[in-house]
């Protein structure tokens, strides 16, 4: 959980703000009068977060123990016990932060590992997730021959096969190309 404080000036709920987004499973949730509060754990550190009513019934049903969440919000040290809370605006499942904030997906593949039956292949792991437009780009980086013959290119499919990248098409990518071909690229920063 990479939050980093505000400066000194800015600590007041009341005062300016910095926005975040952190990731991590649910380890507590608790209701309190006038919100619910969670406990979100990295394996790197955890964050208490407050959900006000108006937010919690825009996300109700995402939120629950022993899920892995995306949350953003404000983020300020608690006056009284110097940690960090985070004040949530946004809640996003794995799957709709991947589709919200990946750039792409990118299989990395080579003529002896795709073999000749490739285009089938590729095509049966995505028409199943197909987006139409809406999804997650799709490029296939492809290289065949070895030393002075052998050419490299990167091919993005059109946006009919923009796809969904849900852990289902995920897993079956990974499973038909190998775990090390498959991977989903995002904005720096």
């Amino acid at each position: 959980l990479n939050a980093e404080a505000p400066p000194p000036g800015e600590r007041q709920w009341g005062g300016p703000r910095r926005q975040v987004r952190v990731a991590g499973l649910v380890i507590e949730l608790r209701r309190r009068a006038n919100r619910v509060m969670l406990m979100l754990d990295d394996r790197s550190g955890r964050i208490e977060a407050s959900i006000f009513p108006d937010t919690y019934e825009s996300y109700r049903g995402k939120i629950a123990k022993d899920v892995i969440l995306i949350l953003e919000g404000d983020v300020q040290p608690d006056d009284f016990s110097g940690e960090l809370k985070l004040k949530v605006e946004k809640v996003y499942t794995m799957e709709e932060a991947r589709a919200r904030f990946s750039r792409g997906l990118v299989l990395d593949l080579c003529a002896h590992a795709a073999g000749p039956d490739l285009p089938a292949r590729l095509k049966s792991c995505l028409e199943p997730h197909r987006q139409n437009g809406a999804g997650c780009p799709v490029a296939v980086l492809y290289q065949t021959g070895d030393g002075a013959a052998r050419a490299r290119a990167r091919i993005v499919l059109g946006p009919d096969w923009r796809v969904k990248p849900s852990d289902d098409l995920l897993a079956r990518l990974r499973s038909e190309f190998g775990e090390e071909r498959v991977r989903l690229t995002y904005a720096a920063g």
